[in-house]
């Protein structure tokens, strides 16, 4: 693949299945009951940091050729790989208590993946998103640093 400068396009099946893996991790997060939000919230920002990375590596790998990326976008999946794979092994070990460990893999991964340009942009990253909860979110955030960030 590197020696012809060309991606294997079967990679993507392997994305899908990663996507999937992190999406059922970040449900299970999102819905669980037998934990508090506070203690539930590190592992699914994870789990969805994960998803939207892989999201946007996917599509890399898919626009390379049209871009003229090759071998480009696989030379930079290398690069992440190795965050990848611990934060799928945190992911799959499903230990709420890891706390500031899963903060620290999601800052990491999202280092990472802006410095190999796999980084969501903020449109991405907001699907999905309740725009009313966000701006409540947001506004009670700049009320507690006496700031006006939104207009009403």
């Amino acid at each position: 693949m590197e020696s012809d400068g060309q991606v294997n396009l079967e990679i993507l099946e392997l994305f899908d299945k990663l996507i999937d893996i992190a999406q059922t991790h970040e449900t299970q997060w999102e819905k669980t009951k037998s934990v508090g939000r506070g203690d539930a919230f590190p592992a699914y920002h994870l789990c969805r940091n994960s998803r939207l990375v892989l999201m946007k590596a996917k599509n890399r790998f898919r626009t390379a050729s049209a871009k003229h990326e090759n071998p480009k976008v696989a030379l930079q999946t290398l690069e992440l790989l190795p965050t990848l794979i611990t934060t799928f092994e945190m992911i799959v070990k499903q230990e709420r208590d890891y706390g500031n460990k899963l903060y620290e893999q999601s800052r990491r991964l999202r280092g990472v993946a802006a410095k190999v340009d796999m980084l969501p942009d903020l449109s991405q990253e907001l699907v999905g998103s309740d725009a009313r909860s966000l701006r409540q979110g947001v506004t009670k955030f700049s009320e507690a640093l006496g700031l006006e960030l939104l207009e009403e």
